[in-house]
């Protein structure tokens, strides 16, 4: 089962994601935390993948990057925490080729720290 949960900071949405996942699960997962963000009036999103099983491949991944800079331009800041075995950069590219400021991560602190700055 993917889950999807939801924690508030001081200026930031933290969206956790769990559970197999497909370029569906993961795309409605940023539309639901780029919505909690907007209304919750928080400028920055932490997406917390690590527990997530995606095996997409790269097209998927480069879907994900343009669906995440569609719908999060609303954000100032998007950090997205993933294992090393699943940051291949290509989301991460072509999210910030399309004028969002987003970052991927291997560890929530300096996630943390990249969005507080």
């Amino acid at each position: 089962m993917f889950t999807v949960s939801v924690e508030y900071g001081p200026s930031m949405v933290l969206i956790a994601c769990s559970g197999p996942a497909t370029a569906t699960e993961i795309c409605s997962a940023l539309w639901f935390g780029g919505e909690i963000a907007r209304r919750a009036k928080r400028p920055q999103f932490l997406f917390d993948l690590l527990a997530v099983d995606f095996e997409g491949t790269d097209g998927d991944r480069e879907e994900i990057g343009l669906v995440a800079a569609s719908l999060l331009g609303r954000v100032d800041r998007v950090a997205v925490v993933l294992s090393a075995a699943q940051n291949t950069g290509v989301g991460e590219r072509f999210a910030r080729e399309s004028g969002l400021k987003l970052c991927n991560f291997e560890s929530l602190a300096p996630a943390i720290d990249w969005l507080t700055a």
